[in-house]
Parts: structure tokens; sequence; C-alpha cells
């Protein structure tokens, strides 16, 4: 999925999407239309929160090792999206609930640009 938002286009990883559908299954499980609204708040929430400025949000980190070009950023408190910004795109590349990764840190390795 591709689309355009202050000069950069938006892109999404197969992993990203992947992930989301899972949460919106997950949260639609008894209704269905919150895990749709859940899926709809998400992309709002790319394109107009962080698409039009995506340095506003802090550098991802792995270990000791600062990544500048992949960010981090938190939905509704319980949800990060992980994106990579670059001079035309910005890609989000994974998506986790805050929960799951207490312990590790994000992944940098170049599976997640595939889109």
């Amino acid at each position: 999925m591709s689309s355009s938002a202050s000069g950069r286009r938006v892109e999404t990883a197969r992993l990203f999407l992947d992930k989301l559908a899972q949460f919106e299954e997950f949260l639609g499980r008894n209704n269905p239309s919150t895990g749709r609204a859940f899926t709809a708040a998400v992309f709002a929430f790319c394109y107009d929160v962080i698409a039009p400025l995506p340095w506003a949000f802090p550098a991802a980190q792995e270990g000791e090792l600062t990544r500048p070009e992949v960010r981090r950023a938190v939905f509704k408190r319980r949800y990060v999206l992980l994106y990579r910004v670059t001079d035309v795109a910005v890609q989000f590349v994974d998506l986790y609930h805050t929960s799951s990764r207490q312990n590790a840190g994000p992944s940098f390795s170049k599976e997640d640009d595939d889109t």
C-alpha cells in the first residue's frame, strides 16, 4: 500500500499489515466494528499525525544501537508503530502491543523492507 503525504510516499510493509490484521481480528472477535474502527484509527494516525512530521517521534533503539531513520510512535498508549523515514517515503514496518515486547527491542533487519 502506498500513498503520498507531506511530499513523502506512505508505504506499509507486509509485516505491518499482517500484524494490523491480527489486531483487528482480535479486537473484533465479539464486535467486528470494534476491530474495523481500530484499523481505521491506526491508518488515520499514520497519515494524519506521523506522515506530515515523521521526525517528530523518537528514534527507535535496538540495545545500544540507535537508528535515526527508524522511528517509534506510540498509539493509544498501548501500541507501538515502527517506521522508517527516507527522503522519499515513510514506511511503516512493524506494529506491536507494548506488553508483548517488554524486554525485546525492535527488529532493524532488512526483511522489514518487504512492501
